[in-house]
């Protein structure tokens, strides 16, 4: 019982994040760079591991002009994800 309510847990969660991660995607669409950091942030902060919000992190930064942390991100990003996976 108590596996079945973890597991419900975890993706919920993993679903949170895929909407904030989202959300993120289409502040950067709209130009905002900033709420679209705070989303990415919030993502990696969350869920550390995840490339996606590595990108996420690393758009905004582009979008933001901080060239060197978009780079950093991205860079996270390819070092999770593995060449094969991109």
């Amino acid at each position: 019982m108590v596996d079945n309510v973890t597991c419900r847990q975890s993706s919920s969660i993993l679903l949170m994040l895929s909407c904030i991660q989202t959300k993120s995607l289409c502040w950067i669409n709209l130009g905002d760079g900033e709420k679209a950091l705070l989303d990415a942030e919030f993502c990696r902060m969350m869920h550390p591991d995840w490339p996606k919000a590595c990108y996420r992190q690393g758009a905004a930064h582009m979008l933001l002009k901080n060239n060197e942390k978009a780079c950093d991100a991205f860079l996270d990003g390819l070092k999770l994800d593995g060449p094969n996976k991109c």
